[in-house]
């Protein structure tokens, strides 16, 4: 097991700027190698990979900023499945754009961490797509 995540935060975390620190270090990814080296920081595969990924999460937005706008001129109330929808789209593309990131710094743990609010997004999302207020699927009970 690495321990030296542990005792990085644990030494900034006694300094007076500890928290700032973790937190720089949890963005930056000062703890892990950046994506780039297991590329071999080949120009193709590394302008393949971040290409594809920009323009995977713009799409994403774009189709966040779409539903948003249809949303608003259809006025549809902002109810819990919008809002899960919303954020399910939105964090699937800023997961893309967090690989982006990881190209050249290593912050994995922000990495997972939007990763599972992805996780938790879809999971929200999917049952409430599906099964109505009264349990079945909608239009079979």
């Amino acid at each position: 097991m690495d321990h030296s995540v542990h005792y990085y935060a644990a030494a900034s975390a006694s300094s007076a700027d500890g928290f700032l620190d973790a937190l720089q270090a949890f963005f930056a990814g000062k703890w892990f190698m950046p994506h780039g080296f297991c590329y071999n920081w080949k120009f193709g595969l590394v302008g393949l990979h971040v290409v594809s990924d920009v323009l995977i999460g713009a799409a994403y937005f774009g189709i966040l900023i779409l539903f948003y706008l249809l949303v608003r001129r259809v006025r549809l109330p902002f109810g819990p499945m919008i809002i899960a929808f919303g954020v399910f789209i939105g964090a699937c593309g800023l997961t893309h754009l967090v690989e982006v990131w990881n190209v050249w710094h290593g912050a994995y743990w922000l990495a997972g961490a939007v990763k599972a609010l992805t996780a938790a997004a879809s999971v929200a999302t999917g049952p409430r797509r599906f099964f109505g207020r009264r349990g079945g699927v909608h239009g079979y009970g």
